[in-house]
Parts: structure tokens; C-alpha cells; sequence
């Protein structure tokens, strides 16, 4: 479910979006492609699967290109390795299940969210780092009006939801973000969050 949520914050996905993707709707890096294709790309409601996107749209495309979260290339090679393209990706991160453990989690430590935060904290995060423009993060959040993706130039309410964190919670946030890649892949046990 924590790769999951990242998948989400990267992604910018809406949690029915999430819910619903699918092994086919991954597409591996193709070297022979050039440098639009190096990184691994989700489409987003494929067109095969008869549903339509909030937008209205099918075969939007994101890539998973952040510089920092890379790593999430070998994630996908291993959740898609050996799969048939109908299999849900992430079949524990149910409509039903992920948002109660996601609760829980916010919850054990002193946060009051809902999981369709990871998708503006994700644009937040682009926006505040200067990772992508605002036109950029509208075509990635698939936003039809500019009037969605303007909250994103409010690096103050970002500080100011920051700053109501305590120490702790600043601490342990920071300790996870900084290992996470090695918490998602496996390889390092999460830190404890003590309160």
C-alpha cells in the first residue's frame, strides 16, 4: 500500500484511477525510443478498458520521470514481471481497504488526510521544488481548468501546513523520505514513529 501512495503522489492519481490500473497499463523503458521513452509510463484509463477518465479522456500518459523517485522503475519491473496486461497492479490497494489502512496510518501519526491528498501533494511538491511548471503539473494531473492547478502557486499554505507539524512529525517524515526508496524496494525496515 506505501507504493501504492507514492504511485499516487508521483502520479498525481486520482484514487479511482489508482484503483484501477492494470499490468497493460505500464510501459516499460524503450532505449531504441530516445529520450521520450527512457522512463517507465502509465497510461491512464486505457482506451481497451471501455472507461473514461475524470476528464472525459482516455489514454492520458504519465511518466514516471521525477528524478528523485527513479526507483520506482524497479518497483514496476517487479510488480509487472510475469503478469498477464488484466491483472490489477496493486490488487491490496483496494477502493475498500487502501483508504482504511491509509487512515490508520495518518492517523498513528497525529495527521489528519485522506488519500486524495497524495495527488496535489505530489503537485505541490513539483510546483514548490520548481520540478515542473504549472503547465507541465496541469497536463500530469490531467486539470482542465487553469483555476485547478493555480493552488499550486501558494508555497505558503504549503509552509504553513508544514510548520503545524511537530518536531517529531517533521523528524519522522524526513527519516522515512530520505529512505524510502530502500522501505519500498524491501531492502531497509521502516523507521517506528514514536509519538
Amino acid at each position: 500500500m506505501a507504493r501504492a501512495l507514492l504511485l499516487m503522489f508521483d502520479l498525481y492519481l486520482r484514487p479511482g484511477e489508482l484503483y484501477d490500473i492494470r499490468v497493460g497499463n505500464l510501459a516499460p523503458p524503450v532505449a531504441a525510443g530516445g529520450p521520450s521513452t527512457r522512463h517507465w509510463a502509465l497510461t491512464v484509463r486505457l482506451f481497451e478498458g471501455g472507461r473514461l477518465a475524470r476528464s472525459g479522456a482516455f489514454d492520458d500518459t504519465v511518466v514516471l520521470d521525477h528524478p528523485s523517485r527513479l526507483f520506482l522503475g524497479t518497483i514496476l519491473e517487479g510488480l509487472t514481471s510475469g503478469r498477464g496486461r488484466e491483472q490489477l497492479l496493486l490488487p491490496a490497494a483496494s477502493p475498500r481497504d487502501f483508504p482504511r489502512e491509509f487512515q490508520k496510518s495518518a492517523k498513528h501519526l497525529g495527521l489528519n488526510l485522506v488519500p486524495y491528498q497524495a495527488r496535489h501533494g505530489g503537485a505541490s511538491e513539483d510546483k514548490a521544488a520548481g520540478t515542473r511548471s504549472l503547465m507541465e503539473i496541469k497536463k500530469r494531473g490531467r486539470w482542465q481548468a487553469e483555476a485547478s492547478v493555480r493552488r499550486y502557486e501558494k508555497h505558503g499554505k504549503l509552509a504553513a501546513r508544514l510548520s503545524r507539524l511537530t518536531a517529531g512529525q517533521r523528524e519522522h517524515l524526513q527519516l522515512c523520505a530520505a529512505q524510502i526508496s530502500g522501505i519500498l524496494m524491501l531492502t531497509v525496515s521502516p523507521p517506528v514513529f514514536t509519538a
